[in-house]
């Protein structure tokens, strides 16, 4: 489900402390923006163990990921950009059932 609210991810490639806008949210995954810079340690198949959430008022989730797809794109105003599509990985019961009710909040 595409995000309204300004939603980030907070992780660590690399020894590289990045924060990534979230473009996309679903109970299999994110989608990640990040300029052409940023991306460079996000390849396809890595792990990220503690990726950090920070989803406004609903608070922080914290979650493993894998880079699962790539997607360079131009943008007008911030230039070559790429979307990095992640699942979810080994994801608790708990916080599967904490996502689920945050898109349902989100979808209105």
């Amino acid at each position: 489900m595409p995000l309204g609210p300004a939603f980030h991810a907070d992780l660590v490639v690399l020894g590289r402390s990045l924060s990534l806008s979230l473009e996309d949210l679903s109970l299999g995954g994110v989608a990640l923006r990040a300029s052409k810079t940023e991306s460079g340690g996000l390849l396809m198949g890595r792990r990220l163990p503690q990726v950090h959430l920070r989803l406004g008022d609903f608070g922080v989730v914290t979650v493993a990921l894998e880079v699962r797809a790539r997607r360079s794109f131009k943008s007008f105003l911030a230039g070559e950009q790429v979307y990095i599509g992640c699942r979810f990985v080994d994801l608790p019961p708990a916080v599967q059932e904490r996502l689920r009710v945050i898109i349902e909040a989100l979808q209105g």
